[in-house]
């Protein structure tokens, strides 16, 4: 599994932050963590040796080694977890690969959602596509599928190839695959891109946001994540906040302050 998503258009604008990562779930098996939009999960041989990384971070933190198990993108925050130990981080891979975890994310998205929506579009993963020697016929398309639900509308007095307002909308993004970059990439093709991402979303509107309201991040986090504990078979239901910036960026929506 290659944890490492990052792209050339995924690299943060601002300096990341130097506090302490936030421990959202630990027990003798398993810990959670809020990890900040900009920061890699782990370094690849392209990875600058001074730049700093979730897992070094987190490890040197907690004082233990890790065992990743599932992937964020680099500008992606919210929720991730690690196994304590190679068996913790392998049951928790089949939870994932037999579908048996509950995901959640919400994003800020361009235009007026609908109240519910099911993207079932094919998606080839492509890791390493920027290298030398990429084979995009090594990458065979595979089955994606995520279900998207409204949150919030909101309407802003923001003039935009050629319209007199600007709309947006909250969604919870549940994916029921995990494939690259597969929410940003079903939210482009149903016209719905989620604010500030570089890649696959609107420069019109990503520049609006960096030019009124300061957003220099992607506005999607990963929320939430329901699973039977390996271990003890309870259920494990983690959740992560959306985070200040974020709230900060909702709150002026809801109010219509930003223009």
């Amino acid at each position: 599994m290659n944890l490492n998503e990052a792209t050339p258009s995924d690299v943060p604008v601002e300096p990341l932050p130097t506090e302490p990562l936030t421990i959202l779930y630990q027990d003798e098996h398993y810990v959670a963590v809020d990890k900040p939009a900009g920061l890699l999960v782990h370094r690849a041989k392209q990875t600058p040796l001074d730049e700093p990384v979730l897992l070094q971070q987190l490890r040197d933190q907690i004082g233990t080694f890790l065992y990743p198990a599932h992937r964020l993108d680099r500008p992606t925050s919210g929720l991730i977890v690690f196994g304590l130990t190679s068996e913790a981080a392998a049951k928790l891979v089949n939870l994932f690969t037999k579908r048996q975890v509950q995901k959640k994310y919400q994003a800020l998205v361009r235009g007026y959602f609908p109240d519910a929506v099911r993207v079932d579009l094919k998606l080839r993963d492509r890791f390493g596509e920027e290298q030398p020697g990429y084979d995009e016929s090594c990458h065979p398309e595979q089955d994606a599928v995520t279900r998207f639900g409204l949150k919030e509308n909101f309407e802003m007095p923001w003039e935009c190839q050629g319209f007199s307002t600007s709309r947006y909308s909250l969604v919870e993004a549940m994916p029921e695959t995990g494939r690259w970059h597969q929410i940003r990439r079903h939210l482009h093709h149903i016209s719905h891109p989620i604010i500030g991402d570089h890649r696959h979303g609107d420069n019109h509107h990503n520049h609006a946001f960096e030019e009124r309201l300061g957003l220099k991040r992607m506005l999607l986090v990963a929320t939430e994540l329901e699973l039977q504990h390996p271990f003890t078979g309870e259920l494990l239901c983690i959740r992560a906040k959306l985070g200040r910036e974020f709230e900060s960026i909702l709150s002026e929506l809801r109010h219509g302050n930003a223009g």
